[in-house]
């Protein structure tokens, strides 16, 4: 019985010790649709605190007040078939709604349904077309400015040139675009740390750890920290489903103007956000 069961015992062991080891790719497949769904959800709560005379003008119960924001893309990527670089052609849907101070705000972005352009070579880098289609008309400029979101949401996981076993980590870096009152737009540098947790014959499970840190010219400061996970799949190449979940803290201080003839006071915006992000991609 020891002698039948030992050649079976190495070769279930060898299979193990195999599976426990995979070398990752990001890449598309000629010939195949890929339908991405994103639900990002922002929940801020902004707090103003600043000169006793300015502060006298704020109406009461203003100074401080809760932002909810929802923005649902999708994203129907086909990608053509090509012996060197992919042909893409990418259609995006968005709609974004908000409730501030308790009132609801809804929009359906008019970007919807038009094409974008591109392709893909073999290492997975995706180039967008930067000039519009024709006949786009007044939805030229919104085309346009929704060019950027489309190139962040196609960016590909850059796994190291390696295998990875389980426990083992990479970085990613993660830019971050907040909108907070009296700035136009608040940047930050960010840190995905993806580790394998699990891995199967047809996917794998990353979990993920995020740091934030970050500056902006006008003396604001943000700090923050999350997690997620991540499952790949090892057939298509594609992460098919990714969940973080992030909270950051914002400050900026500045000088606001009071009453004529006195000098400007102190100003201070600070804002608690949890940020959460959900993407599901089917490949067909």
């Amino acid at each position: 019985m020891i002698r039948i069961a030992l050649p079976f015992l190495l070769l279930l062991t060898a299979n193990v010790l195999l599976a426990q080891s995979h070398v990752f790719d990001s890449r598309l497949l000629p010939g195949k649709t890929y339908r991405h769904t994103i639900n990002t959800t922002l929940n801020s709560v902004v707090e103003i605190t600043g000169d006793s005379s300015f502060m006298a003008a704020v109406p009461k119960g203003q100074n401080t007040f809760e932002d909810i924001s929802h923005d649902s893309t999708r994203l129907v990527v086909q990608v053509g078939k090509a012996n060197a670089n992919l042909p893409l052609t990418i259609v995006m849907k968005r709609d974004v709604y908000s409730i501030k101070a308790g009132k609801h705000n809804e929009s359906h972005l008019p970007a919807s349904g038009f094409p974008y352009h591109g392709t893909c070579d073999a290492k997975g880098v995706i180039q967008l077309d930067s000039i519009p289609p024709e006949n786009l008309g007044d939805d030229v400029f919104t085309w346009s400015a929704s060019l950027p979101k489309v190139r962040t949401l196609l960016q590909m996981v850059p796994y190291p040139n390696r295998a990875l076993t389980i426990g083992d980590s990479f970085q990613q870096p993660l830019p971050v675009k907040i909108f907070l009152p009296g700035l136009s737009e608040f940047k930050m540098k960010g840190t995905m740390t993806f580790t394998l947790r699990e891995l199967k014959k047809d996917r794998a499970i990353f979990d993920i750890v995020i740091t934030i840190d970050g500056t902006n010219s006008s003396k604001a400061t943000a700090s923050g920290s999350g997690k997620g996970t991540a499952e790949v799949d090892l057939k298509s190449h594609t992460v098919s489903k990714l969940t973080t979940s992030m909270d950051i803290d914002l400050r900026m201080a500045g000088k606001v103007s009071n009453n004529a003839g006195k000098p400007a006071g102190p100003l201070s915006i600070t804002s608690k956000i949890k940020a959460g992000f959900d993407q599901v991609v089917v490949v067909e």
